[in-house]
């Protein structure tokens, strides 16, 4: 006979009234008639030889970490492992920017609530425009609306600044 769980948290469906009411909309009394169709030979007659469950989340988290000390680790071993898997220290200042509501979204933002975020965007364009050694860099888009036009006008402040540059070199030769 097959038996259904208990009301268990993590299994859904599991309460007895909520099976209950499952098995008469299926027109079935019970789990076995849903799996009648199973032939004999291939389901499971003994219970399975696995261990009690933990009674409790800590219990199993205590479980799992005993276990994990089991292996060796990069904290506690040299290793030569490549691709940012080595030992590094990073500092925690790092995770606080990343985690900061400006940076989170690649919207750019309005210039009245900018806190210095404009000037963060400024600085990391500049770099990226001198990295790539590009002339014009723009900030994040939110949508396709803003980087369309981004792109539309980008071409346009390139063009005016040549022209710009030519017209100041013949004033001043």
């Amino acid at each position: 006979m097959l038996k259904g769980f208990k009301s268990h948290p993590y299994i859904p469906n599991s309460e007895p009234t909520v099976e209950a009411a499952m098995l008469k909309e299926l027109g079935l009394s019970s789990l076995e008639e849903l799996h009648a169709e199973i032939p004999e030979e291939i389901k499971l007659k003994e219970n399975m030889n696995i261990p009690p469950a933990f009674a409790s989340e800590m219990e199993l988290k205590k479980h799992v970490a005993a276990l994990l000390k089991e292996n060796a680790n990069c904290e506690d071993n040299l290793n030569f492992l490549g691709g940012g898997c080595w030992q590094h220290y990073v500092p925690s200042i790092c995770d606080e920017v990343n985690r900061r509501g400006e940076f989170m979204t690649a919207y750019g933002g309005e210039y009245y609530n900018d806190f210095g975020r404009f000037q963060a965007l400024f600085e990391y364009e500049s770099l990226v425009a001198e990295l790539l050694d590009m002339e014009v860099v723009s900030v994040p888009t939110m949508d396709w609306s803003q980087a369309a036009a981004t792109a539309k006008v980008i071409p346009i402040y390139l063009t005016l600044s040549r022209q710009l540059k030519r017209q100041c070199l013949k004033s001043w030769g």
